[in-house]
């Protein structure tokens, strides 16, 4: 078996772009054609400095549901809706980051949490490889800790993106620019 360090993912910068649903006409249009495409000029919005610590967790997960039969446990197990939530933590209170993070009804106002609908689109690279990853389907975004303000200390907005599948199970559109390893034989 050769072992191959060219093939681990070890990312030095990762980035957030979101798009509020009803912004969005055809997410399609917004799929960029290359990793390093300018996210921008696909109508995307940058979400600012997130927490380069806690990066864009991934949290999939799957229901187990386990039968006992015949004087066995777990004599049968099925694996049923499965889900996959992302997140970041945003440092910026920008006109990005305001649009969900206590949004209210004016840009002067503050407002409560509401069911603020999102694409996202991540893009992180190693080395000479980049990725974007970008949601195929609006995905409630929820603000789960928020740093508040405290003197002294930088703000922060905590959030979770539940992601919804689309009709074949997929979430996300994974576009990469990867570098040409040659296999050096360890």
């Amino acid at each position: 078996m050769a072992i191959n360090p060219d093939a681990t993912l070890i990312p030095d910068k990762a980035e957030v772009w979101l798009a509020l649903k009803a912004d969005v006409a055809d997410i399609s249009a917004m799929i960029p054609t290359s990793a390093n495409a300018d996210l921008a000029a696909l109508d995307w919005e940058f979400s600012g400095l997130i927490d380069d610590k806690k990066g864009i967790p991934l949290d999939p997960s799957i229901e187990v549901k386990e039968y006992d039969a015949f004087g066995h446990p777990a004599f049968r197990v099925k694996l049923k809706k499965g889900k996959l939530r992302s997140g970041f933590t945003v440092f910026e209170n920008n006109a990005v980051t305001k649009k969900f993070v206590l949004p209210g009804s004016a840009d002067n106002k503050v407002g409560v949490p509401k069911d603020v609908q999102v694409y996202v689109a991540y893009r992180y690279t190693d080395d000479a490889d980049s990725h974007v990853w970008v949601s195929l389907r609006p995905s409630p975004v929820e603000v789960k800790n928020h740093g508040g303000i405290v003197d002294g200390e930088l703000s922060y907005a905590e959030c979770v993106v539940h992601h919804v599948a689309d009709a074949d199970g997929d979430q996300h559109f994974d576009h990469r620019n990867v570098a040409v390893v040659t296999d050096i034989g360890y």
